[in-house]
């Protein structure tokens, strides 16, 4: 299930790699129609479900995504949000739900430039992984704006993203 109660939005089919959401009108009924999404199409999950995604549960929806996509969608939320508005905004946002999860992600389509920047500057602040957004205060300010000046310095992250999709491309 995705949600409870009134949060319920609907289920992971892990056979068939999908959700099965629910719109809101539909709560309460016995017999209802859903909306069917694969779970690669991330754009149509977050339209359907939204911010329930991006929440705690966020990294257990993620590991139900084929082991192909699971970097992609992680590091592509990660990116998105450091060239929006650097590392302090990925760490305040939702997304920030995926921090446990973007050190291995960055392993495993070898951005190793990357995956050193960024766990090393968690363990050198001590930033508690389960809980970034508790690092995003006016005392870090400065910190965080030395990893985002380092971070848009190393060369983008999207030709990594590339090398690797084709590097794998007989699993899509």
């Amino acid at each position: 299930p995705i949600g409870c109660g009134v949060n319920f939005h609907g289920v992971y089919d892990r056979e068939r790699q999908e959700i099965l959401a629910f719109a809101d009108a539909h709560r309460g009924r016995n017999r209802i129609e859903g909306t069917r999404a694969p779970l690669s199409d991330t754009d149509t999950l977050d339209a359907l479900i939204g911010e329930e995604l991006k929440t705690e549960e966020t990294a257990e929806w993620v590991t139900l995504l084929p082991k192909l996509y699971r970097p992609l969608y992680i590091l592509t939320e990660f990116e998105g949000e450091i060239m929006n508005g650097g590392l302090s905004q990925f760490f305040a946002n939702s997304s920030g739900a995926l921090t446990p999860l973007v050190s291995d992600a960055l392993l495993e389509v070898g951005a190793a430039q990357h995956h050193a920047l960024f766990s090393g500057f968690l363990i050198e602040n001590g930033v508690d992984v389960t809980a970034p957004e508790d690092f995003e205060t006016d005392e870090n300010e400065n910190l965080l704006e030395a990893f985002d000046e380092r971070y848009y310095a190393l060369p983008p992250l999207e030709q990594t993203l590339a090398a690797y999709l084709r590097a794998n491309v007989s699993e899509i």
